[in-house]
């Protein structure tokens, strides 16, 4: 069911593209973390830049040591990108080979993530994001069921290097927003305006707490 407040058709925003990392888990699931860009000059949207995203992020040291984290059974299997700019365009998929984690121990659960946020400078939904970030062998969880000390700031570090990737390629990691219409909220019974669609860069990147979240992944 949409939520108040949707329009439907393409979505469209302006000077934003869309990079999507893909993972391959144990099960044979592949499963996305929807990232994007503020893409200003414009930087072509390309078969091209997706491989220059991928190579960036997996030929860094900052992968390395994520990687170590990521159980071998699950992989980091391409870079997706799309520019929202325009309506239906299409997407465009890295072509070098999937990289796989380092960690020999059993993985966690399918459903298990460590959530990374994204903040921008302003207040609100518009101002926030947060990256769900799988994979990982069960050694990265303590006594308690927390994640390790070691795992958060190197979660940090990869959604770090990611944004890092973007700027490289001439663009600004930033949090995206679909337009929405005015609606009456069910929550509060008060007005919500109208929202255009649009971007706010991202000014930090944090990982809140060291519990794991569970996110459902249908079969």
């Amino acid at each position: 069911m949409p939520t108040p407040g949707y329009i439907p058709g393409p979505l469209v925003i302006p000077g934003v593209i869309e990079v999507i990392l893909r993972w391959a888990l144990p099960n044979g699931k592949l499963v996305s973390n929807v990232l994007h860009g503020e893409n200003l000059g414009p930087v072509p949207v390309d078969p091209a830049l997706a491989q220059a995203l991928f190579a960036g992020i997996v030929g860094d040291a900052a992968w390395t040591t994520y990687a170590a984290h990521i159980a071998t059974t699950a992989a980091l299997q391409r870079v997706d990108v799309r520019d929202l700019n325009v309506a239906l365009a299409p997407l465009f998929e890295s072509t070098g080979a999937a990289a796989a984690g380092t960690d020999a121990f059993f993985p966690v659960p399918e459903g298990v993530a460590l959530v990374a946020t994204l903040k921008a400078a302003i207040a609100g939904r518009s101002g926030r994001g947060r990256v769900y970030l799988p994979g990982f062998g069960v050694d990265n969880v303590d006594a308690q069921g927390h994640a390790i000390a070691g795992l958060t700031g190197d979660a940090v570090g990869f959604v770090q290097l990611v944004s890092d990737q973007i700027f490289a390629a001439g663009m600004f990691m930033t949090i995206a927003t679909r337009a929405h219409a005015a609606y009456v909220s069910p929550a509060t019974g008060l007005m919500v305006p109208a929202l255009a669609a649009g971007s706010n860069r991202v000014t930090q990147i944090t990982v809140e707490d060291n519990v794991f979240d569970s996110q459902r992944r249908r079969k």
